[in-house]
């Protein structure tokens, strides 16, 4: 007997760890000795080439979705629902620690942001990392992963397809839009993902191993035993717990037992007392 579980590997989480801290290092060094530059004098002059009025509205209505105002107003949408236990709690603590750690980054770095003069809209505060790199990437892919998991568990695929399409394009684009309208160099933009994905494997690390079960979006229970379809507002049937099982199926779309009715199980009950009264019939 053995225990369905999500499969994972600390040492790989690890290595994966170091690989992104030595990065984000390096993009670090690259932005105080002046290296990176050339790259961010390029890439910042390509995007400054190709502005509009239309692209201009369109870039300042996306890069609001990163804004720590629209995150606060999402996490305080989520903190209402029934689900807030499940989605908002959790989501909100990933963006309030995304958010005070590019914080303090920023204020030890001290980059200063590129000239004004190319600014399309009025920002504050020191360059390096973006915060809305940091904070959309962490916030947003998240709460991909909870829905994802979610969804899969509750046999929906196209929809955890979607979120997991839907969720790092917006990340791009905002990320993007800084770019564009000249509140931010490349290297912030790529230093702020690389601090998002430190922070995300920790965040899902601690999510997995700490948060409480009860409330808690995992694989390590079958799905008939931890959810009900199209209500995740109410509490599971049983207790969310792994339970010894043979040869869970591998076919994902099986996962779900079939409705048990009061006709099914009369009929069963039948064909049992039958079957013990006349094992031939």
């Amino acid at each position: 007997m053995e225990y369905y579980k999500q499969s994972s590997n600390s040492n790989a989480k690890w290595i994966v760890l170091i690989m992104l801290a030595a990065l984000f290092a390096a993009d670090l060094w690259s932005v105080i000795t002046g290296f990176s530059r050339p790259f961010d004098l390029g890439v910042m002059q390509f995007a400054y080439d190709i502005r509009d009025d239309f692209l201009n509205v369109i870039a300042t209505f996306i890069t609001r979705a990163g804004d720590t105002v629209t995150i606060a107003v999402i996490c305080a949408v989520l903190a209402v629902l029934p689900t807030r236990a499940r989605f908002g709690i959790p989501a909100a603590g990933a963006a309030v620690v995304a958010g005070l750690t590019h914080y303090v980054i920023k204020n030890l770095v001290e980059r200063a942001r590129p000239d004004e003069a190319m600014w399309l809209i009025p920002e504050d505060g020191f360059s390096f990392p973006s915060g809305h790199a940091n904070a959309s990437f962490v916030f947003y892919l998240f709460l991909m992963i909870l829905l994802r998991r979610y969804f899969i568990i509750g046999g929906s695929y196209g929809a955890a397809n979607l979120v997991s399409v839907a969720m790092p394009l917006l990340v791009a684009v905002i990320s993007a839009s800084r770019i564009y309208l000249g509140v931010h160099y490349p290297t912030d933009i790529i230093g702020g993902w690389l601090l998002g994905s430190i922070l995300l494997i920790i965040i899902i690390s601690l999510y997995d191993n700490f948060y409480p079960m009860k409330n808690k979006i995992t694989f390590d229970a079958p799905s008939w035993e931890y959810t009900r379809r199209r209500r995740p507002w109410r509490k599971p049937q049983v207790s969310n717990s792994p339970e010894e099982m043979l040869d869970f199926p591998k076919d994902r779309s099986i996962w779900r037992r079939p409705a048990t009715t009061a006709k099914r199980r009369a009929v069963e009950e039948e064909k049992r007392r039958r079957d013990e009264n006349d094992p031939k019939h």
